[in-house]
């Protein structure tokens, strides 16, 4: 006999903005392995050194300053221990995501502020990099992170209180 497993009333009765979260979640977090097993495992490629070549190239002829120092971090960037602790962040943070959105799918009731912590926490910083090098990349990002701290608190926090109410006995029968 083969028994099913029930999830949680919370998982059963989620919103869309959470479907929509937790699958957000899934989707960064496969892109993010992918991206971390190119650059753990994926060695020198073609790509790489044909950037490094170019960049060494450029480093060597170029006119402006600018164009130097964009060559040189190119090729400093795609050292190997470059690519080695930028391939364990990206791993980590997609590891990260996964379990978020897999506590948020199972319908844990503490998932949620699992991911505000988790998304919130870098939003100070996220907003500091906006201010001082704006790019539209990091705005969106924060955007989105900051969408998704917003609503899962409103949510969470809109949840405990009609359980609250509901639990508690009718104030008119005093």
């Amino acid at each position: 006999m083969h028994s099913q497993r029930v999830l949680p009333a919370e998982a059963r009765e989620r919103t869309l903005g959470v479907r929509l979260i937790i699958a957000y979640k899934f989707s960064k977090a496969a892109a993010g392995l992918v991206l971390s097993g190119f650059l753990l495992f994926g060695g020198k490629t073609t790509f790489q050194m044909d950037l490094v070549y170019l960049a060494s190239l450029l480093s060597d002829h170029a006119v402006h300053a600018w164009v130097r120092a964009v060559a040189h971090f190119v090729v400093l960037a795609t050292r190997p221990a470059h690519l080695l602790v930028l391939g364990l962040v990206v791993g980590a943070d997609a590891l990260l995501s996964g379990a978020e959105g897999w506590f948020l799918y199972r319908g844990h009731r503490w998932a949620p502020w699992l991911v505000v912590g988790a998304s919130g926490g870098f939003l100070p910083y996220e907003l500091y990099l906006l201010v001082h090098a704006p790019d539209m990349w990091r705005l969106a990002l924060l955007s989105l992170n900051a969408a998704v701290v917003a609503y899962l608190v409103t949510v969470t926090l809109r949840r405990a209180a009609q359980s609250h109410r509901l639990s508690r006995p009718d104030d008119r029968e005093r």
